[in-house]
């Protein structure tokens, strides 16, 4: 079927203004749209339809704004690692836009992965012509913002214009000299060799507690794979924590899409559509990777705790985590809780003593009706020592985390 659309497409482009070639579209869109299903790309083909439906009814056709919407659509599904299901609306992208370099980058791109549509010639001509395009600064600008994993390697570095001017001559030339071979090009998403460094640049800023570089991190292995669970928990952690970057609001945002992403009824299944397929055991896995705390056995606690966690974000009486914190932080919060924890437990001990009084002075009036009342204040103050000692308790648990963190960002 989607053979059919493109084949329909590219005839009505060539046509002009055929109606009956913008019928034959229309009903080989319909057809594609009923095979796609829920998918992702249904909506970038949707639009493909409609324009086209326009064109056989006498209407506008495809609009700069009608355009616009479907270069969103592409810039948001082929994230997806499946861009030749786009095909219908990159042909007629490529044939509105023949030198915008996002159509140029796209459309090579699903002609050089391997698929029914692979055709090394055309996506090799493609990516030359990008190249002959992409001349100055604003162009550069324009791809680098369509292009996550182009922005996800200029977003950690000072020389953003050459940076983004390397990466893009290298990545092209790369996937040329690959095509030259008639090899299929592989797809950023799936393997992309950044992501090492970038872990290892987490782990490092974690035990650092540098919660600013955690969150540019993060946010950069968010670009390059947008739709994978793991990293969207690791930014709930630093967002729910103390520092700088606590935001209830986008904690709260980035666990649904954990919780969305690791649905039990959708994962691995017919309608995943995540660019990155992971089983259960990979995703916990990885969570382990980015947790401090003691790992969790598999991914159904997990999503529990992303539950709790989540809930206690959107609270009226918001806690903070110790789950990625800022040094500066907690080694105030080490100060005020360290000398509120020696306070408490002065109380304790005035408690205890003042109870042993009491207990020395009910033996004395045994039997006498003074006892009554020895034996009331006794029950009160040992209900007001349980309590006092309970938050002896918790207050030093958070003391010795704070120490721990404290001491291992030294």
């Amino acid at each position: 079927m989607l053979e059919s659309t493109v084949e329909a497409v590219e005839a009505a482009l060539v046509n002009g203004d055929d109606d009956a070639a913008a019928r034959r579209v229309v009903a080989a869109a319909q057809d594609y749209l009923d095979a796609l299903g829920r998918s992702g790309e249904r909506a970038a083909n949707l639009c493909v339809l409609r324009g086209f439906n326009a064109t056989s009814d006498g209407g506008a056709g495809f609009t700069e704004e009608l355009v616009k919407e479907i270069l969103s659509e592409v810039q948001t599904q082929r994230s997806r690692g499946r861009p030749h299901r786009m095909l219908p609306p990159l042909v007629v992208l490529f044939d509105r836009l023949p030198n915008d370099p996002r159509v140029l980058y796209a459309l090579g791109e699903a002609f050089g992965i391997l698929s029914p549509f692979f055709d090394a010639g055309r996506s090799r001509q493609l990516f030359e012509k990008l190249l002959e395009v992409v001349r100055d600064e604003s162009e550069l600008r324009v791809l680098s913002e369509f292009l996550p994993e182009m922005r996800a390697t200029i977003a950690l570095s000072e020389d953003a214009q050459g940076e983004a001017a390397l990466w893009l001559r290298r990545h092209v030339v790369d996937y040329c000299d690959v095509l030259r071979t008639d090899k299929p090009i592989g797809l950023w998403r799936l393997a992309d060799p950044r992501l090492k460094s970038l872990y290892e640049e987490l782990i490092l800023a974690r035990r650092k507690l540098d919660q600013k570089r955690c969150r540019q991190i993060v946010d950069a292995m968010i670009a390059i794979q947008p739709i994978n669970p793991v990293f969207h928990h690791a930014a709930a952690e630093i967002y729910c924590s103390y520092g700088p970057a606590f935001d209830k609001k986008k904690a709260a945002q980035h666990l649904d899409e954990f919780l969305r992403l690791t649905d039990p009824s959708l994962l691995g299944g017919p309608d995943d559509r995540r660019s990155v397929i992971m089983g259960r055991p990979e995703i916990a896995r990885d969570l382990r990777r980015f947790q401090l705390a003691q790992p969790r056995d598999d991914l159904e606690e997990l999503r529990v705790a992303a539950r709790e966690l989540r809930d206690g974000m959107r609270a009226r009486k918001v806690t903070k985590r110790l789950l990625v914190p800022d040094i500066k932080d907690v080694i105030r919060e080490f100060s005020k809780r360290s000398s509120e924890l020696t306070r408490r437990q002065r109380d304790v001990q005035k408690l205890e003593a003042s109870i042993e009084k009491n207990e020395k002075n009910l033996r004395k009036v045994a039997g006498r009706p003074k006892a009554r009342e020895f034996r009331t204040a006794i029950a009160r103050q040992r209900r007001r020592l349980s309590e006092a000692q309970e938050k002896v308790k918790g207050l030093q648990v958070l003391v010795d985390k704070l120490k721990e963190l404290r001491d291992l960002a030294r």
